[in-house]
């Protein structure tokens, strides 16, 4: 009698744990619910960060004209107070490919002009440079930007010289 005592108590036990099992799956959708809102949650936020944090590509720019010279200098007369500049630059990826539809500003003394660059790559920019009393040089900073490619700064972009 003992024996079927202990065999009773096993089941009595099993099955009380097994009520408590189905009591909890019917409790489970919320939790399920819950679980996958998170997961969704987490997904989400982790797509974003790898399109933040992915790397971007590089410009490389080059200063093809100032005023139809090559290079990027300009020598003017020593008497000069005010310097019409028209610049030609071409802008180019990583892979050397010309860049569409990036923004470009040149900027120096009191002048400042932005434009966007052309299917080639190549944008064109002008500028009145007024040189300040005593100056013999006029340094422009040249900025590009266009989503997708680290943001490109140089300063002595170009330079205006007083001779």
């Amino acid at each position: 009698m003992p024996l079927n005592t202990k065999k009773c108590y096993f089941f009595v036990n099993y099955w009380e744990k097994l009520q408590s099992s189905v009591k909890s799956v019917k409790k489970q959708p919320l939790r399920l619910l819950a679980i996958f809102a998170l997961a969704i949650i987490i997904f989400s936020f982790l797509v974003v960060m790898v399109y933040f944090a992915s790397p971007k590509e590089n410009f490389q720019v080059e200063c093809l004209q100032v005023n139809e010279k090559d290079g990027n200098l300009l020598t003017v007369a020593s008497n000069e107070q005010v310097v019409p500049l028209t610049v030609v630059l071409e802008v180019k990826d990583s892979n050397n490919k010309s860049v569409e539809g990036a923004k470009v500003t040149l900027s120096g003394g009191d002048a400042k002009d932005t434009g966007k660059t052309n299917e080639d790559g190549i944008a064109k920019l002008f500028l009145n440079a007024t040189f300040p009393t005593g100056q013999k040089t006029i340094p422009f900073t040249v900025k590009v930007e266009k989503k997708g490619f680290e943001r490109y700064t140089k300063h002595n972009f170009v330079l205006v010289v007083r001779a």
